[in-house]
């Protein structure tokens, strides 16, 4: 095994890192000793989201935590996106970097939750497999987060804990306890969470999480404890927590808190309670493809082979997962397409995103790339007919989305052309930044935008009687649009194809003698949208 960079992070207490919380770390005292974040939602290549965690880097530790290489699935890991990650470690250079015991891909698709694994010879061989490509790639140690469980696997021949301590011992990968994970998954499925811990080859702990749950009364009064990360830790985890602490001395620690995000001072007072505690005295079915269509579409029967928990039938269970998947996938069209949320109305939207959520999976990880087919959805919705400029506030909303996410880009300096004769632009191409779009519409695309924007009522916009177009760009950190001139689309679309600024000039005066070069030459420089121009 090559030599591999180890995980440095400090013990001490950290936080899962949300974007509102950037200035309250960046310009008050608090007890935080490092942050995590997931890989996932820095991955694209500039915008807000890299300047932040350019400056945070300077200023804590930062964990690497991702959730989409699907490290138990049977295919081969994703290439692209493990690249991703590792320019992200490259330029970042975690203090560590950890995924989860857990699937979400198959064949090409991808769900977005945890899902459980069969803890067999099989599975165990896809595990360590994986384990190893990703720390190779890396260059890096990683640790393997236990999974929260719902339900059990028939065919499994071994205990979680035992599972673990076998992926540990030949990879020499590290652990990620989850102690809230433990206490449900014990909970739920009728285990002793202390056996478990017993169990486990706790020298191998670099790392520990910390987060909340919610209670479900089911019939005759049982709880059904499900993994949420939406309340603060749990009495019963912290008591769990610190008879970990008895066995591993202190530990790197993270307070998880990603849905219901409270104010900078609550995530304080969970860090302080934790730094509290601290000073204190092949039998395997080849189902996998029926496993991700039964994860992913409520109608399919409940797999054979799933065991029931102890107050919790296995349907029951694969229903948790189905509901957190389709939640999930849900607040994700909310979120990429708020502005045809506004226009439509909450729960309007909200049956569409269903039913679309219901048809269409992720094909990555990188969710603000979910949607690329909710504009033509729309379209064919009949309903939504007297609605006819939908699909394109949709689709720019899409490319809006793309725009936040795209690489940062120098912007061309325009002075530069005086060094050139005014012949040497004719032959010229442009380079547009890369995120910029042009998005053609027959609809008074940008006023509909900016009234949803505003809360302002969208009537019943007149179609236009010509083409239309909006151009999308990104000066800093947040896009903006601009409407494009009738007279200058063509232009503006030959120039983004590749043509010389001759051709497109040319292309561009067949819309008649509104076009001149001029005007167009001026609008590029205006739109702060071109990143180079080759002579």
């Amino acid at each position: 095994m090559p030599d591999l960079i180890a995980n440095s992070l400090p013990a001490s207490i950290g936080v899962g890192f949300k974007s509102q919380h950037f200035n309250d770390i960046l310009s008050s005292p608090h007890p935080v000793g490092w942050l995590e974040i997931h890989a996932e939602n820095y991955l694209g290549e500039g915008g807000r989201p890299i300047s932040q965690l350019q400056h945070l880097r300077a200023e804590l530790p930062i964990s690497v935590h991702a959730i989409g290489l699907s490290i138990g699935g049977e295919a081969p890991l994703d290439k692209e996106h493990l690249a991703r990650i590792k320019r992200l470690c490259d330029w970042l250079d975690p203090a560590s970097f950890s995924e989860h015991l857990a699937w979400s891909t198959h064949a090409g698709n991808f769900l977005n939750d945890l899902l459980p694994l069969p803890y067999t010879e099989k599975t165990l061989k896809h595990v360590i497999r994986h384990v190893d490509h990703v720390q190779t790639i890396l260059g890096r140690q990683m640790s393997l987060e236990n999974p929260s469980s719902y339900f059990q696997f028939s065919e499994s021949c071994y205990s979680e804990p035992a599972f673990l301590n076998a992926v540990v011992a030949q990879t020499g990968c590290g652990l990620l306890l989850d102690v809230n994970n433990i206490f449900i998954s014990c909970h739920n499925l009728n285990m002793s969470a202390e056996a478990y811990i017993d169990e486990l080859n706790c020298t191998a702990i670099g790392e520990i999480h910390l987060g909340g749950h919610l209670t479900d009364v089911l019939e005759q009064d049982e709880l059904l404890l499900i993994d949420s990360h939406a309340a603060p830790v749990a009495d019963t985890v912290w008591t769990l927590y610190k008879d970990v602490l008895k066995r591993t001395g202190p530990k790197a620690s993270l307070i998880e808190w990603d849905t219901d995000v409270p104010d900078w001072s609550v995530l304080n007072s969970e860090v302080m309670q934790a730094a509290c505690l601290w000073n204190s005295k092949d039998a395997s079915r080849n189902d996998t493809k029926e496993l991700f269509i039964a994860f992913s579409n409520p109608d399919q029967p409940c797999p054979a082979n799933l065991k029931a928990g102890k107050h919790l039938p296995a349907t029951s269970g694969l229903n948790i997962y189905r509901n957190t998947i389709a939640h999930g996938l849900i607040s994700t069209l909310e979120s990429n397409f708020p502005k045809t949320r506004a226009v439509l109305g909450p729960k309007n939207f909200y049956s569409l995103a269903r039913l679309y959520a219901s048809k269409e999976k992720p094909t990555s990880s990188l969710l603000y790339k979910y949607g690329v087919g909710f504009s033509k959805f729309l379209q064919k919705i009949p309903a939504l007919s007297e609605l006819g400029y939908l699909p394109d506030l949709a689709r720019l909303e899409r490319h809006i989305r793309l725009s936040y996410h795209a690489r940062d880009c120098a912007l061309y300096n325009w002075e530069n052309l005086l060094k050139h004769q005014d012949t040497d632009l004719l032959t010229a191409c442009c380079q547009f930044d890369a995120a910029c779009f042009i998005i053609p519409t027959y609809w008074p695309l940008g006023t509909i935008y900016r009234k949803a924007q505003s809360g302002a009522p969208t009537r019943h916009p007149k179609r236009l009687s010509s083409a239309s177009a909006i151009l999308v760009t990104r000066p800093e950190f947040d896009p903006q649009i601009t409407t494009v001139p009738e007279e200058l689309i063509k232009f503006l679309d030959a120039l983004a194809a590749g043509h010389t600024f001759q051709t497109a000039c040319n292309i561009g005066k067949t819309t008649g003698p509104a076009f001149t070069p001029k005007a167009g030459l001026q609008f590029l420089v205006n739109a702060n949208s071109v990143h180079d121009i080759t002579f």
